[in-house]
């Protein structure tokens, strides 16, 4: 088994050096954000992020855009709960947005195919590129 008690001198101080640093990061990212160290290290944006797609901006009725938050957030439990309750799976919104279209980015296909199994139109067609293009 190899120890901490084998390294020479130099690469002793390196790596505590490395290791106050690693615990100074670890600190600084539960400190911030309501302690939420995921949040903080999450670099990559969602789809939603990235192109600046906001529900509210993109449905006018509230339960779509709860509807669309659920999707979003990939809850399918919330999305069942949703559709159950008379959520619209073929709502229209700007430019012919709909939740389908909603599902489909950062490859979380199970949501895809659930507004599919409930009755999701495929073949609407947009007349917007909701600012991907």
């Amino acid at each position: 088994m190899w120890h901490f008690r084998h390294m020479d001198r130099r690469m002793r101080s390196c790596v505590l050096a490395l290791q106050a640093i690693l615990m100074s990061l670890l600190a600084a990212c539960c400190s911030c954000d309501g302690g939420s160290l995921d949040k903080v290290l999450r670099t990559k944006k969602s789809w939603h992020e990235k192109y600046g797609w906001e529900a509210e901006a993109n449905f006018e009725d509230a339960g779509v855009v709860e509807f669309c938050d659920a999707i979003e957030r990939n809850n399918l439990d919330e999305v069942e709960r949703l559709i159950a309750s008379g959520a619209d799976v073929n709502a229209l919104g700007r430019g012919g947005m709909t939740p389908l279209m909603w599902a489909l980015p950062d490859d979380k296909f199970a949501r895809f195919e659930l507004l599919l199994k409930h009755g999701a139109d495929p073949s609407i067609v947009t007349t917007s590129d909701f600012g991907t293009a």
